[in-house]
């Protein structure tokens, strides 16, 4: 049944021939241009006039410059040509519904067979074959092309990287008593379930400044918490990545900040009605973060009332009778050599150990970003200024090829995972070797999941040359103000939902949505209230969709920190963030969109909206399994 929809999808699913023709225009002349720009005095046109009016949008006019020609050519379904001046001609093959086909596939085979690295590496396989019409000499190179940016990249590298000596790190602290200890100071406030599931997502509240930090610090962190009150692993997983992301994404001082402005200053020109440059523009857009807000809104909900629904009550009711933190037959990201890691004999389990690594993470990473911004910017270092430190995390974040915020997580991650070995050999709890074991041991009972992360990464290159993205973005039509918003948020949770990257869904939809919505904004006399709550849409649309997908590299790093079934992650989180989006959706996009209500109406709706659903669809742990509370 899945690939009969996926083959309906290729067949039928097709965009407006004007809106394809306008919109691969202008990317072709933009490609063409360049980002400095050409200028022209007069210029002279052949082709289709949607096709070169398009093209010449990518120009700028001025009276001294010389005189130039723009040319197009169109062959509907299959291509278009566009030259312009003495440049060399580019085509572009026009992708069609197919190019759904890899994230798809993927995202089917997962869930059906549970085998994620085997669907990933079948939609890898699916992609090559499709970009290159199924020659096995050209199918063969598009696997490299696909996986080379996945395993060559520093970005992603330092990622995996930071990711192993913070696993390491946490092996040593699970060994040498030190989070035992933490979990012991915690539960003197963390008496019972409920209590316990507000300290997890309070932690999440606390690691703001990147979502992947705070997947595996408060994943890892948590998870002996939890575990002692015995709250399934797919609740902690959904608290650590419904915290994760919302919080990054909205924090004024991130790593998240840096991405989300620049994309704003791209687009600064026609957004000055909303706010004035980048920063001006992101907290202009701030009240508008409905989805994000009332996430966090929701795991507050879900956790002090101690209520759930759907899967996850399952999933809970099976935890609390002591049939198991994971379902029968379920694979965690993390192999029982990490989850069964616990205190050598006879260790004192001193919380300190516990502690200070991890917190000597946090602060190496805001040092780094407070350093390297003190020496990319030229704005007078201010460290009690919130300005300054925008600028630092923003400047840093575009250093080095965008690398440098990837090398500062990896170096405090190191350090973390020296400061642990070294607290526990100085203390004679282990030796030298033991320390390395515990280290080593917890490593090795990640790899697999590794292997899904680079994976997960390079389906988005696997999108990207079958050209999902242009397809999907060809889909979006002249829609009535009131509905654009929602539409929107719709049309970057199903690109996030399909290339398993928000921050990539961002960047793709962004230049293309901001001269959309403009363009219509001022054709009907709409409010610029409607821009600020597209450019909300784009953001949030991203996360949702990055929520619901297990192609996702957040989605999977949670399920790892957390030790928890990546499928079954992913579907007991999913009801729960579709409630989210509902309520975001009807009571923050479209009702502020038509009523030009305030933000916080939109969040008194969309909260009262959440708690009704938690109180009448969610129903509380039976008595006999409460316990503490």
């Amino acid at each position: 049944m899945g690939l009969v929809a996926i083959a309906a999808i290729g067949l039928f699913l097709k965009p407006a021939a004007d809106r394809e023709t306008t919109y691969h225009a202008r990317a072709i002349a933009d490609q063409i241009v360049g980002p400095d720009g050409l200028a022209y005095s007069t210029v002279t046109t052949t082709g289709p006039a949607q096709c070169t009016g398009a093209a010449v949008g990518a120009l700028t006019h001025k009276k001294d410059a010389p005189p130039i020609a723009v040319s197009c050519e169109v062959v509907a379904g299959d291509h278009i040509t566009v030259s312009v001046g003495a440049a060399p001609a580019v085509t572009r093959d026009l992708p069609n519904g197919w190019a759904l086909l890899p994230p798809l596939l993927a995202i089917l085979l997962a869930f059906v067979f549970r085998k994620v690295i085997g669907a990933l590496a079948i939609a890898v396989v699916a992609a090559a074959l499709l970009a290159a019409d199924f020659a096995p000499g050209a199918s063969i190179s598009n696997v490299w092309t696909i996986m080379a940016p996945a395993l060559t990249s520093p970005f992603n590298l330092s990622i995996y990287a930071f990711t192993i000596f913070l696993i390491g790190m946490i092996g040593i602290q699970l060994r040498n008593g030190g989070l035992d200890g933490f979990i012991d100071l915690l539960a003197r406030r963390a008496t019972g379930r409920r209590s316990a599931q507000a300290v997890t997502a309070a932690m999440g509240g606390a690691v703001f400044f990147d979502d992947y930090a705070n997947s595996i610090v408060v994943g890892a962190s948590a998870r002996p918490l939890t575990d002692r009150f015995k709250i399934s692993r797919e609740k902690l997983a959904y608290l650590v990545d419904s915290m994760a992301a919302p919080v990054a994404g909205i924090a004024i001082v991130s790593t998240w900040i840096g991405f989300e402005v620049g994309l704003f200053n791209d687009q600064a020109d026609l957004l000055q009605e909303v706010g004035t440059g980048g920063y001006g523009i992101f907290f202009a857009v701030l009240p508008y973060r409905f989805y994000c807000i009332l996430s966090i809104v929701m795991v507050a909900l879900i956790a002090v009332t101690g209520r759930d629904f759907g899967p996850m009550r399952k999933a809970e009711q099976r935890a609390a009778r002591g049939d198991g933190l994971i379902a029968p037959g379920a694979t965690p990201m993390a192999s029982d050599a990490l989850t069964s890691l616990g205190p050598a004999e006879g260790v004192q389990r001193r919380w300190i150990n516990g502690v200070l690594p991890v917190v000597l993470v946090l602060t190496g990473v805001v040092v780094g970003y407070a350093v390297a911004g003190a020496r990319l910017t030229t704005v007078e270092v201010s460290l009690t200024s919130l300005d300054w430190w925008q600028v630092a995390f923003s400047a840093a974040g575009d250093s080095m090829g965008g690398n440098l915020g990837a090398y500062i997580l990896l170096l405090a991650s190191i350090a973390g995972s020296l400061t642990a070995a070294t607290m526990t050999v100085s203390q004679k709890l282990l030796s030298p070797r033991e320390t390395f074991g515990a280290w080593w041991q917890a490593v090795s009972a990640v790899a697999p999941t590794l292997v899904i992360l680079a994976l997960a990464i390079a389906i988005r290159k696997a999108t990207e040359i079958v050209h999902a993205d242009w397809f999907l973005v060809t889909l979006l039509g002249d829609i009535n103000l009131i509905a654009l918003p929602m539409a929107i948020f719709l049309l970057a949770a199903v690109t996030a939902f399909s290339t398993g990257t928000s921050w990539g869904t961002m960047g793709i939809l962004m230049p293309v949505v901001v001269p959309l919505v403009y363009a219509q904004v001022k054709a009907h006399g709409g409010d610029p209230l409607v821009l600020a709550l597209c450019l909300s849409a784009v953001l949030d649309g991203a996360i949702f969709g990055d929520h619901c997908s297990p192609i996702s590299d957040t989605t999977v790093m949670s399920s790892m920190a957390s030790a928890c079934d990546h499928i079954d992650h992913v579907r007991t989180q999913m009801p729960y963030a579709t409630a989210v989006m509902l309520a975001a959706g009807i009571g923050g996009y479209t009702l502020t969109a038509w009523a030009g209500t305030s933000p916080w109406t939109a969040y008194a709706v969309g909260g009262f909206a959440l708690a009704l659903v938690v109180l009448v669809f969610g129903k509380p742990m039976p008595a006999e399994l409460r316990g503490a509370t």
